[in-house]
């Protein structure tokens, strides 16, 4: 007995049915999936502010209660703070993009969500900014839950195509830098982290405005 088998092509309906739907489901796919990937490079941001915070601390216990200055100024020769916690032993060591000026392109001092990042990666110091040579000490921070000690740092889109993050936290008193400065990489806003270690996000018009004195000018 002999079995006819049936073939059946796609008529130009069905092909392009098909592909209506394929689309469609792109549609709905890849935002999604971009917001996840999106979230999981915030959730290590945080967790790399975290790390860093902690370090600090851990740096200030082991020094009379100083945190490290910005940086080292002395005889023309800067160490910068990334440096002082790498070297020091408080953080791994990562990928310098320039290590004698603190500049890593992978490391806890990388913010994931800074694309094409030239010079420093996106987490800046709070306390002791701009005081080279200078530190704060732990012991003067009356209100720990309120001062700020690490941040996203602020972006200078000025930079021929290159993110640029500035080595010091935004300052609403203080332009270190000029350009098209941005802090909104994360849902509009950055994320703080606290000298008592809780991180917490902010919109940027907050951050521009220093609300709620978040960026105390007395450290």
């Amino acid at each position: 007995m002999n079995i006819q088998r049936s073939h059946h092509a796609f008529t130009l309906i069905e092909l392009l049915t098909v592909i209506a739907i394929i689309g469609i489901l792109a549609a709905i796919i890849i935002p999604t999936v971009s917001k996840v990937r999106d979230k999981a490079r915030a959730a290590q941001c945080v967790s790399n502010q975290r790390q860093v915070g902690q370090a600090l601390i851990l740096y200030a216990n082991d020094h009379r209660a100083q945190f490290p200055p910005l940086a080292d100024a002395n005889a023309g020769n800067y160490t910068w703070w990334t440096n002082r916690l790498v070297d020091g032993g408080y953080l791994p060591d990562g990928k310098w993009r320039d290590r004698a000026w603190g500049s890593m392109n992978v490391g806890v001092f990388v913010c994931p969500l800074v694309r094409n990042p030239s010079w420093y990666g996106g987490i800046a110091y709070s306390v002791a900014v701009a005081n080279y040579n200078k530190s704060a000490s732990l012991n003067r921070i009356a209100d720990p839950a309120r001062v700020s000690l690490v941040a996203d740092a602020p972006l200078n889109l000025n930079t021929e195509g290159k993110e640029s993050a500035s080595p010091n936290i935004f300052n609403p008193n203080k332009n270190f830098w000029s350009g098209d400065r941005r802090v909104n990489r994360h849902s509009g806003g950055g994320y703080v982290t606290f000298v008592d270690g809780h991180v917490k996000l902010w919109p940027e018009d907050d951050l521009i405005n220093n609300k709620n004195g978040v960026f105390d000018p007395a450290y």
